[in-house]
C-alpha cells in the first residue's frame, strides 16, 4: 500500500497552520467510493497508483477552476454524450442554473437554505480530478458547491485531488479535456 502527500490545515498549538500528511489510495477510495457517481475507473485508479493530494483553499478563490460533470449546449442543459455539450464552469452558475432541472434547482436551493443558516458545514470535502491549466473536475459535490456559489457566503472546500491521465478511459468526463 503506497502512500501520497495532502495538503491540510491542522490544529497545532492553538492555531490553524498547513501540513502535509502522508495518506493511501485506500483512504480517498474508503471515503468517496460510494459518493462518487461519473465514471471513475477505479480499478485503474488503484493499479497505477495516482497520486492524490488534499488542499484546503478559499472556496470563492477556486471557483473560476472548478469544472462540474453538468453539460450545457445549444439549447440548454444537455446529456453527457450530445454532440457539441460542454462541461460547466462553477463560477458562472448564475449564467446556467436556470437552466437546471426544477428538481436539482430546489435541491440546491434548499442547500444554500441550510448553508445561510449555517446547519451545514461551510467547509465541503470535494474529489476533484486534476485537469489541466490548473483546473479541476468535480466528481462529487455539484449541487453543494453550486449552493454555495449562489449564496453571498465565504467558504473553503477541502479538494481530494486526484492526479491521473487526462483519457477518457479513466474518467469518461474527461473526454471533454483529453488534448487532441
Amino acid at each position: 500500500m503506497s502512500t501520497t502527500r495532502k495538503l491540510c490545515r491542522m490544529h497545532l498549538s492553538g492555531s490553524w497552520r498547513w501540513g502535509l500528511m502522508k495518506i493511501t489510495n485506500e483512504e480517498f477510495s474508503q471515503r468517496f467510493a460510494g459518493r462518487i457517481r461519473v465514471s471513475f475507473n477505479w480499478p485503474q485508479f488503484r493499479i497505477q497508483n495516482w497520486p492524490v493530494e488534499k488542499i484546503s483553499i478559499d472556496g470563492r478563490r477556486i471557483c473560476p477552476a472548478l469544472r462540474l460533470p453538468w453539460y450545457v449546449g445549444v439549447n440548454g442543459m444537455v446529456s453527457f454524450d450530445e454532440p457539441g455539450a460542454s462541461p460547466v464552469r462553477l463560477s458562472e452558475v448564475d449564467r446556467w442554473y436556470s437552466m437546471l432541472p426544477e428538481q436539482q434547482r430546489t435541491d440546491i436551493d434548499n442547500m444554500r437554505v441550510e448553508y445561510l443558516r449555517r446547519s451545514r458545514s461551510l467547509e465541503p470535502e470535494i474529489p476533484v480530478y486534476a485537469l489541466q491549466n490548473g483546473e479541476y473536475l468535480v466528481m462529487d459535490g455539484n449541487h453543494r458547491l453550486s449552493a454555495l456559489a449562489l449564496s453571498a457566503l465565504s467558504f473553503s472546500v477541502d479538494m481530494w485531488v486526484v492526479h491521473g491521465p487526462i483519457a477518457a478511459s479513466a474518467l469518461g468526463d474527461l473526454k471533454y479535456f483529453s488534448p487532441i
